[in-house]
This record gives structure tokens, C-alpha cells and sequence, in this order.
């Protein structure tokens, strides 16, 4: 006859034993062995399943009627917690040189980590607090009455026709005032200008005098924030390429670069030759280019602005990089198409391009 087992589970990481069916033990005696009858697993004492058959020994179990209970702690109700609706778990418990089988029927089990969330979810909810009364609103205060103010009924007097006998005399004295303002502060200035005839500094002169457009000068820009400030000056596309030649001539590579990049998205076509010689292959060298090493693919990528607007070397150099990273295929194809565009203006590295087969060197 099989054994019957039951293991109900009544606050986290803890839990009860029913065993039905084994008869009277000694306490401490026997073992048992938890098999996870789908995947053939058992439960070993580290709390994980393993593949080869795992003896737990049995806890203390005392009898109660034909029934045998004890308890269990996390060592079995965290591994059994976590299994699905699907896992059918089988106990084999054996003592005495006998060996008995029974399935486990769990109820409530809750993992020991949840002993917070999960004591709050079996324990009863408190009883709801009753409703605090509201206080009654106090009774508004009564308006103080506001003394009225008398109102002054004094009359202005009314100005006789006649002028008064001084009434002429104030007018003249302040145009008097005035001119003599006016003579004092023309006289000031020619005693400060006519020295040198040349204008004396003001001490609100700004310190920093930035250029026509609000941009830094080009020599000013010794490092990025200076470049950033440069660049949110939004300088023309044109002067900003020109800004980049100079840059190069005094060596900032990877500022010119940058500068470039930012003329070129403007729409012009030198700068964006001159980011893709930086990176093509046939043209770069780090005394030319701020990049570790060439490369070809986004060399063509700012080939092609410059192509399409008719560049003959741009051309050229796009389809000389397109036949040469796909030695045949579509892109094989549209690169010849840019060389014979190239070649048909005359450019005569283009034609030698295209009297090459297809996937020669």
C-alpha cells in the first residue's frame, strides 16, 4: 500500500508533515527521497535538483493516531515553492530495510525569501480604523466694521485768467538750466577729444572681441570647448571650411576633421572631399588624417554628396571603392556606373578602371 503525503505549508519557509501509511518510527530514524517524477530529478540537500538519486534523512516525526506528523523548514519548502502546476513530486521513504512510495500533496507552500510579502497575505487583514470624525467648521469671525473715512470736499482753487506776477519767471529759468547743461557737456568733450583727435577707451569695452559672425577666432580654438563654442556660433558652411584648412595647417587633425564634417552636412562639397580623403585608403596617412587607420566604406559614404553634384574625382573614387569591396553584384555594377560617369568627363584614371576585368587588382 502506498503512503500518503502531505505537507501543507502555514507560514514562509516552514510547513507540516502527514505521512499516512508508514507506520510507528523511532525519531530520527529512516530517510526519505523527493523526485520530481517529470524530469526524473532529486532533491539533494543543497536545495537543488540533481540528477542522481539524493537521500535526506527524515524529520522527527511523532505518531498521532494512524498518522505520523512532524515539520519541515526552508531545506523543502523553498525548492518545493518554486515548482510549477505541472511538477508532480513522489517521496520514497526508507527505514527498517524497507523501502515505501506515496506522491506529496502540497498546499500553501511559501518560500522563505517571501516572509514579509507572504505573512501579510495568510495572517487575517486588521480590522479597518474606524473613520475619524470630522470637526465641525468653526464659526467664520464676524466682519469688523471699517470706520468710514471722511471724504475731503475741499475744492482746488480755480487759476484767476491773469498770470501770476512769477508765474513767466520759472519757465525761462529752466530753459536756462538746460542750455547751460547742454554748453557744459559740449565743452566736456571736445577737452576729452580734441588732444588726439583718437577716442578714450571706456571701461565697458567686452574683453573678449569675437569675430563678424559671433565665433571664436580660428586661432582660439586650442580645444574642444573652444571648437563646440565655434560650431554653436553656426558659422557658414563656407567659413567654417575655411576655419578647417587653417586648423589643418597648424596640425589639429581631429579638429578639422570635425569642422569639416560640419561644413560638409552644411552643403559644402570641399569639405566633404576633404573628410573622405581622410579616410580613404589611396589618400590617407596620419600626417594627413586624424584616424588610426583608412577606411574605405566611409570614405565612400562622403564620396557620394560631392558625386552626385558632378565632382569628377568623387566619381571616380566612389566607383573605383565600390568595385573593389564587391568584386560583382549590384553595387559591383552602380560603381562602374560612377567610374563610366567619371570617364566620360574625361577623367582618365576612370577609363584605365574600367578596361580592368571583373575582380581584377
Amino acid at each position: 500500500m502506498p503512503i500518503k503525503v502531505e505537507i501543507i505549508g502555514d507560514t514562509p519557509g516552514q510547513a507540516s508533515v502527514k505521512i499516512v501509511g508508514l507506520g510507528a518510527i523511532s525519531p530520527g530514524a529512516g530517510q526519505m527521497r523527493l523526485t520530481r517524477i517529470n524530469s526524473k530529478t532529486s532533491l539533494g540537500a543543497d536545495r537543488a535538483w540533481h540528477g542522481e538519486e539524493q537521500w535526506l534523512p527524515l524529520p522527527d516525526l511523532f505518531a498521532e493516531g494512524s498518522a505520523l506528523l512532524g515539520r519541515v523548514g526552508p531545506e523543502l519548502v523553498d525548492p518545493l515553492a518554486l515548482l510549477g502546476p505541472s511538477d508532480i513530486v513522489g517521496m520514497a521513504v526508507r527505514i527498517d530495510g524497507r523501502t515505501e512510495e506515496g506522491r506529496i500533496k502540497t498546499d500553501k507552500l511559501y518560500g522563505s525569501h517571501l516572509h514579509g510579502a507572504a505573512a501579510t497575505v495568510i495572517a487575517p487583514p486588521p480590522p479597518e480604523p474606524e473613520p475619524t470624525p470630522e470637526p465641525e467648521p468653526e464659526p467664520e469671525p464676524e466682519p469688523v466694521p471699517v470706520p468710514e473715512m471722511p471724504i475731503l470736499t475741499a475744492e482746488r482753487p480755480v487759476p484767476s485768467a491773469e498770470p501770476a506776477p512769477n508765474s513767466m519767471v520759472l519757465p525761462l529759468v529752466g530753459v536756462l538750466m538746460v542750455i547751460l547743461v547742454l554748453a557744459g557737456g559740449i565743452a566736456a568733450y571736445f577737452l576729452l577729444f580734441s588732444a588726439d583727435d583718437q577716442p578714450v577707451a571706456q571701461e565697458t569695452t567686452p574683453i573678449e572681441t569675437k569675430q563678424p559672425d559671433g565665433a571664436v577666432a580660428p586661432s582660439e580654438i586650442n580645444t574642444r570647448e573652444d571648437l563646440a563654442k565655434y560650431i554653436q556660433a553656426t558659422p557658414e558652411p563656407d567659413k567654417a571650411y575655411q576655419t578647417a584648412l587653417k586648423l589643418t595647417e597648424r596640425g589639429k587633425l581631429d579638429f578639422a576633421m570635425l569642422l569639416h564634417q560640419h561644413a560638409a552636412r552644411g552643403g559644402n562639397m570641399d569639405a566633404a572631399m576633404a573628410v573622405a580623403h581622410m579616410y580613404d585608403p589611396e589618400s590617407w596617412s596620419p600626417q594627413t588624417s586624424p584616424m588610426p587607420q583608412a577606411d574605405a566604406e566611409t570614405a565612400a559614404y562622403w564620396y557620394e554628396p560631392p558625386a552626385q553634384s558632378g565632382n569628377v574625382e568623387a566619381q571616380r573614387q566612389l566607383g573605383k571603392i565600390m568595385t573593389e569591396l564587391t568584386p560583382s553584384g549590384f553595387q559591383h555594377d552602380k560603381g562602374r556606373e560612377w567610374l563610366q560617369k567619371a570617364a566620360d568627363a574625361g577623367d582618365a584614371k576612370a577609363k584605365e578602371l574600367l578596361g580592368k576585368p571583373k575582380g581584377g587588382n
